[in-house]
């Protein structure tokens, strides 16, 4: 670098034939120069720009480390935090101790908690540590990178070398010449521009800008690795401090545990030896009591046992009582039902001979009125036998005396009028081939003497409604619901009436007790069209088919969800 110098100082000097020389030299760069600007001028600007945008990392790494020791340090602060109130709390439950095993569980598990927030807290810090430890290990390569390639960069140019401080700004350019520390180059120019001026002879690529540029660059990037030296150097200050802080504040806490424990070791030792003195005592005393409870138990079950008998003889004696009054009950029980029986019987006698007795002088009236219809028709037979008589008579004196011009045969033949009024009563009854019409009194004297003797079976029955109707029209009759049925249980009357022409028609049935069922109006009047019986009546149906099927329709699935009145509602009379 010196030799350089010197060389620049001696062509400064004038000599003709080094000034020819340098000025061909130019010449011969001139031609080059053109050809050459662009590739120079660029890695300029790019080498320019390069190491701002160095600058820049290197300013947002310094902001992040900052950031992320900012939040180490708050993560730190706060685990000591909880340390602290937990050795707080802590330390509050040991001045208040009592002995109680639940405190002493408390106890257990404040320091078991300790211990935890204290272990994480220490693997969190290792962790953190081994992290620092290898980005410190790999910045220090970089570093030691960075300064291989500065030394790389001064052996290719020698005659730039810089020395390691940073150089002063553009307007403190005039120097102290008279300190010898200084480079032989200040020194010899006085630090005046006049040694950039001699510079540009030996860089003829090179202008005045460009030089004054790097040098501007070479000073920011001085004053950057400075800086960066120092970052380093105040974050390893400061991790080492932390590092002492954290080591400081967890022997501490180690300490103080250690106190705890023992604390602890003496209170549950002072307690264990007031419970075993407590446990003699209560042993003694409960030895003494269940000596007094032994005695006490055992005359308990002497008096227990001796009320026992008596009560098992009270009992007995009770028993002997109930047995006596329960026979007396029992037999009383059956003297009245005997009695009632016999009452029952007697009555069920006198209201059968009461029908009996009805029941006969009907048939005895209907048997007159018969035997009174049959003379009367007797008596009419034999007029009309008469009259049919003296008018054949008549006819076969007549027939000889009218002389007629037609078939004799076709005069001899009945018309069809002559022969269906010709036709009598006792004519139709000798036709063997239909079978013979019960009257109506008598079908129904037959269906009273089936009620009055009772065969049937007792889930129907029917009689007259009053004694005395001699016409055998109305009727009062029962029905008992069928089980498992909403009708169970239930007794229902109805009202039959048969007109004249019973047993040619058929008859009205109508409810008197209130029912829900299909084919009964709001009246209680039982349509014909849903009782089998009724829908296909003929002249040898009886009201006892009439009731089983009604009872029979009670039964069906149409009927077996409708709900029914309440027991014992009537239809309104009519």
């Amino acid at each position: 670098m010196t030799t350089n110098h010197q060389t620049v100082g001696r062509s400064l000097l004038p000599n003709n034939e080094r000034e020819r020389d340098t000025l061909l030299n130019i010449r011969q760069l001139e031609k080059r120069l053109r050809q050459v600007i662009r590739e120079v001028d660029t890695p300029f600007a790019s080498r320019h720009n390069e190491y701002s945008d160095v600058y820049s990392e290197f300013a947002g790494e310094k902001n992040s480390y900052e950031q992320a020791f900012n939040a180490e340090k708050r993560r730190i602060q706060q685990h000591l935090q909880r340390i602290n109130q937990s050795v707080r709390s802590f330390s509050k439950d040991v001045r208040h101790l009592k002995p109680d095993l639940a405190m002493v569980n408390k106890i257990r598990n404040s320091i078991e908690e300790i211990e935890q927030t204290i272990y994480a807290s220490k693997e969190a810090s290792r962790l953190k540590y081994e992290e620092l430890i290898a980005e410190e290990r790999l910045l220090s390569n970089e570093v030691q990178a960075l300064n291989d390639k500065i030394e790389l960069w001064s052996k290719q140019r020698p005659g730039q070398q810089r020395s390691d401080s940073v150089p002063p700004s553009g307007s403190a350019r005039k120097l102290d010449t008279s300190n010898s520390n200084l480079l032989p180059e200040i020194i010899e120019y006085d630090g005046e521009d006049k040694f950039i001026d001699d510079c540009i002879g030996f860089l003829p690529t090179k202008t005045r800008d460009h030089i004054q540029e790097h040098e501007k660059w070479y000073r920011q990037f001085l004053s950057i690795s400075n800086k960066r030296r120092l970052a380093l150097k105040k974050w390893r200050e400061e991790r080492n401090q932390a590092k002492e802080t954290i080591l400081h504040e967890a022997e501490q806490a180690h300490n103080t545990l250690k106190e705890i424990d023992e604390a602890v070791h003496r209170v549950q030792a002072k307690e264990q030896e007031r419970i075993r003195a407590e446990k003699s005592a209560l042993l003694v005393a409960w030895k003494q009591e269940r000596e007094l409870k032994q005695q006490e138990i055992e005359e308990e079950q002497e008096r227990i046992e001796r009320k026992k008998q008596q009560d098992e003889a009270k009992r007995l004696a009770e028993k002997e009582e109930q047995k006596k009054l329960v026979e007396q009950i029992r037999r009383e029980r059956e003297e009245n039902e005997r009695i009632e029986q016999e009452q029952e019987a007697r009555q069920r006698r006198l209201q059968q001979e009461i029908r009996q007795r009805t029941a006969t002088a009907a048939i005895r009236k209907f048997r007159e009125r018969d035997m009174n219809n049959l003379e009367d028709k007797i008596v009419r037979d034999k007029l009309q036998k008469q009259e049919e008589e003296a008018r054949q008579q008549r006819l076969e004196a007549a027939k000889y005396q009218v002389s007629i011009d037609y078939d004799p045969q076709h005069l001899y033949e009945p018309t069809q009028a002559w022969t269906s009024r010709s036709k009598t009563p006792r004519e139709v009854s000798k036709d063997t081939s239909a079978p013979p019409i019960v009257p109506r009194s008598f079908k129904l004297l037959e269906e009273l003497e089936a009620a009055q003797k009772g065969h049937h079976e007792g889930s129907v029955s029917w009689g007259l409604e009053a004694n005395d109707d001699m016409s055998l029209s109305r009727w009062v009759c029962m029905i008992i619901g069928p089980s498992r049925t909403p009708y169970e249980g239930r007794i229902y009357t109805l009202k039959v009436h048969c007109n004249d022409r019973y047993p040619e028609e058929l008859p009205t049935v109508r409810f008197q007790t209130r029912i829900n069922l299909t084919g009964v109006s709001a009246n209680g009047s039982v349509d014909p069209k849903y009782v089998s019986s009724l829908r296909n009546w003929n002249r040898d149906m009886t009201i006892h088919q009439v009731l089983n099927d009604i009872r029979a329709s009670m039964s069906t699935k149409e009927n077996a969800k409708l709900s029914q009145p309440s027991e014992g509602a009537l239809y309104p009379s009519q």
